[in-house]
């Protein structure tokens, strides 16, 4: 959990929301939420560990919580088959606010489509022209 909230606040600070002046137009994408990209490559979600499950669930509450409105969309890639069925099925019962900022990728190599203009700054293996995780990424250790 305090890795999570570390990951979140350094998104808050690269968002520079003390900069943010000018106030939006209906319509228009707000430049000061975040887009997440959940990959599942090589995750069991047969053999998933219940400490996991539980600080998932903790996560998702707290995050509603301290951050309502943050998030722009959400992106689960990599994601096997019977859970894109198991989020079809989410779907039904969620709220269409909470639905419309999903997105389940089976392939993590579509998502730059996803992102039109932005996604070509993504890695090669999420579809787009960018630099690897590994130069690009950043390591968040807690001290």
């Amino acid at each position: 959990m305090k890795w999570r909230t570390a990951v979140m606040e350094l998104s808050i600070r690269a968002l520079n929301l003390s900069s943010a002046t000018t106030p939006l137009i209906d319509g228009q994408t707000d430049p000061y939420q975040v887009i997440q990209i959940h990959d599942y490559q090589n995750v069991s979600f047969i053999r998933m560990d219940p400490a996991i499950k539980a600080c998932s669930k903790a996560t998702i509450q707290a995050f509603q919580l301290a951050y309502p409105e943050l998030l722009s969309r959400k992106f689960f890639v990599n994601v096997p088959l019977v859970m894109s069925w198991v989020f079809q099925a989410v779907k039904l019962i969620a709220a269409k606010e909470t639905v419309r900022k999903f997105s389940v990728l089976g392939y993590g190599s579509n998502l730059a489509g996803e992102l039109g203009e932005i996604g070509q700054q993504l890695p090669a293996m999420y579809g787009g022209k960018g630099t690897s995780l590994a130069e690009a990424g950043k390591e968040v250790k807690l001290v």
